[in-house]
């Protein structure tokens, strides 16, 4: 058996997350929406992968919040913002794709 192993660094796995949070807001918001609604649960997830991917030490637990948590959450956001308006919306119209009538906001 061939063991094989794939590592990637911490600027790789924001970019590649970050590109899709907008399906993660597509799959938990309804395709009549609101964009003030998908804006805000975008808000949301971006915060949460920030706080879990950068102000979490793995080894102790502790919370640790600084600049460069801030920093990566503002990253992280634009890569997500742009990738939704650069690519998902206009190309794949992902969220008339991905379950329109489940989640959260009005049906379409």
């Amino acid at each position: 058996m061939i063991a094989a192993e794939f590592v990637l660094n911490g600027n790789a796995v924001t970019w590649i997350t970050a590109f899709l949070l907008p399906v993660a807001v597509a799959a938990v918001t309804k395709s009549g929406a609101s964009d003030r609604l998908r804006a805000v649960v975008l808000l949301v997830l971006t915060a949460v992968h920030t706080l879990v991917t950068q102000a979490v030490d793995p080894a102790t637990g502790d919370a640790i919040l600084s600049s460069t948590t801030l920093n990566q959450w503002l990253l992280t956001t634009l890569i997500a913002v742009f990738s939704y308006l650069g690519a998902w919306k206009p190309i794949a119209q992902i969220n008339d794709r991905l379950l329109p009538s489940v989640g959260l906001g009005k049906a379409a």
